[in-house]
């Protein structure tokens, strides 16, 4: 032993654990965008994973600008947590563990069986977006947005508004 504290072994485990919380953020994140009917590879892209978080959770695309800054973006990015919880129907404490564990969270949305109501479900005031009817996809499950007259995620004709 040579006394070292950080050599290169440190180096090599660190890098696989950061690997691995990486997967299991981003695959989960790449479910949830198809899920929506965003692509999935938007996940991996750093600045337009955000800005397609921005689209699935009705929030403006100038909010990318609060998450630029430090300390700020900490608050803005439980907001966006809370938003995507309610986006999937799930409850706002979902969304606070989202944001606090993650690597648990989000592959639980990503891989769950809650249906993306989309970005008014989160209450972001979209007024002129408003459901009135709650029909899913009659082969994947998941609830095509007004207007929508295939799914986006199978291709199923669900019909229009």
């Amino acid at each position: 032993m040579t006394g070292e504290i950080f050599g290169p072994d440190l180096l090599v485990v660190v890098l696989v654990v950061g690997v691995i919380g990486v997967l299991l953020t981003v695959v989960p994140m790449w479910r949830i965008f198809r899920r929506a009917g965003r692509p999935g590879w938007a996940a991996i892209v750093p600045i337009f994973s955000q800005y397609t978080l921005c689209e699935v959770v009705g929030r403006p695309v100038w909010w990318l600008i609060w998450l630029l800054i430090p300390y700020v973006n900490i608050v803005f990015w439980l907001i966006f947590a809370i938003d995507l919880a309610r986006a999937f129907g799930r409850s706002t404490g979902f969304g606070v563990a989202m944001w606090l564990v993650p690597i648990v969270f989000v592959p639980i949305l990503g891989y769950g069986s809650a249906p993306y109501l989309g970005p008014h479900a989160a209450g972001a005031g979209l007024e002129g977006r408003v459901r009135t009817s709650y029909a899913t996809c009659p082969t994947c499950g998941r609830l095509p947005l007004p207007g929508e007259r295939f799914c986006a995620q199978c291709g199923t004709a669900v019909g229009g508004s």
